[in-house]
């Protein structure tokens, strides 16, 4: 059930979002990204060689916060994806 819930909050809106962050906060440039249903894939171009893992951290970050508060729960989200929720 929160593995549903988890990919499903990956939606159109949220990956617009995230690209337009991504471009004005940590200078990575997205071309393209296909959304999958349990995951995305982003084509990208980063201006600077930390781009591209300083994006992914903070995405990281703030998608364990997300999911977090939505299920009213703590920890990281391997526990998701290992299934000990």
């Amino acid at each position: 059930m929160c593995r549903q819930g988890a990919a499903g909050a990956l939606t159109q809106t949220t990956i617009s979002n995230f690209s337009r962050a991504a471009t004005d906060d940590y200078g990575l440039s997205v071309h393209a990204y296909r959304l999958m249903t349990n995951h995305v894939h982003f084509m990208v171009t980063p201006e600077r060689d930390s781009a591209v893992s300083n994006t992914m951290k903070v995405a990281g970050s703030r998608y364990a916060q997300y999911i977090n508060k939505k299920y009213r729960r703590t920890g990281t989200l391997h526990k998701i994806r290992d299934g000990f929720i």
